[in-house]
This record gives C-alpha cells, structure tokens and sequence, in this order.
C-alpha cells in the first residue's frame, strides 16, 4: 500500500499517478486555523487484508483531526458545450473525485486494487492547542489492526489567531 501527503486541492482521480503528485508534508497555520489535507493511497498488491483499512491518526493532535472519504461520483458535464478556454482537469464524462463523506463501515476506507483514492484529514484545534511544532501520523491498518502504511506532517502552530469571520 502506498500512501502520500498532498494539497486538499489536489483531485485524485482513479488512474492518477501516486508518484506525480506532489507531496506535502510541512503545514503553518494560526492557533484558531483549520488545516485541511489530504492522504493519497493505491493499493498495488491483491491481498485480502488490504480490502478495506481502518484510518487512524495519531500523535499530540489527534484529538483534534476528523477523518473522511473522499468518495468519487458520475459527472456528466464536467465543462461547458462551448469552446472553453479555461483551465479544467478533465473535460469529458466520467468518475470525478468530489464527494467528502464520513468513513464508513466502522472508521474503514474502501482500498481497491490498482486504483488511487484519498481520504480528507481536517484538524481543528479550536485554538486549544500552544503555539510550537507538532507531528501528525495518519496511520493504515488492516482489519487485524497491523500497520500497513502511515505518513507523517509537521504542523507548525503560530502563537496568532485569525479575527472572527463577519458574514
């Protein structure tokens, strides 16, 4: 199982290139910040243990750290009918990465054979946590709880807040 640290806007479509995406694994955020990111996996062997793995995060903010799917769904008009000049990923029908829903069947993330997902890791210390260096571990593990694949960041807490958001 191979996974990756990347951008939240990366899209990682079923036939992506794990190695092509760039991988992230310093983040600076204020105290009252959320960061948001995301894990890239592709499971490369055919082996039952790997079916289905339970995410885990670990280390001094996992507490705070929510883990989601990030699940792909049908598009059928992914850029307009006219000639488009603009910048698009893809610009025919297909299977889009776009939906991010909680992880089901008991905290497992689907891993199919040959085929690049990701799941969404958000962490929200509430502002609850000192500024300093701190290091996350976003952990797979099979259904036997062994450790398959994990990947860590440094996140960096800034001692400054973000002023209340006015809508």
């Amino acid at each position: 199982l191979k996974i990756k640290a990347i951008s939240s806007l990366e899209k990682c479509f079923y036939n992506t290139d794990i190695d092509a995406l760039s991988e992230k694994k310093d983040f600076i955020i204020f105290k009252n910040e959320r960061l948001s990111f995301q894990v890239a996996f592709l499971n490369t062997t055919i082996d039952s243990r790997i079916h289905q793995c339970p995410v885990i995060a670990s280390g001094d903010l996992a507490k705070y750290v929510t883990i989601r799917q990030v699940a792909s769904v049908p598009v059928a008009y992914p850029a307009p009918f006219v000639k488009s000049e603009g910048e698009y990923l893809k610009k025919e029908p297909g299977i889009y990465p776009d939906l991010i829903r909680p992880l089901m069947y008991d905290g497992c993330v689907p891993v199919p054979y040959n085929n690049v997902g990701a799941v969404w890791v958000e962490l929200d210390t509430l502002g609850e946590r000192e500024a300093g260096n701190y290091s996350l571990t976003i952990e797979f593990k099979s259904q036997e709880n062994e450790l398959l694949a994990s990947t860590s960041v440094n996140i960096r807490i800034i001692d400054e807040t973000l002023p209340e958001q006015e809508l």
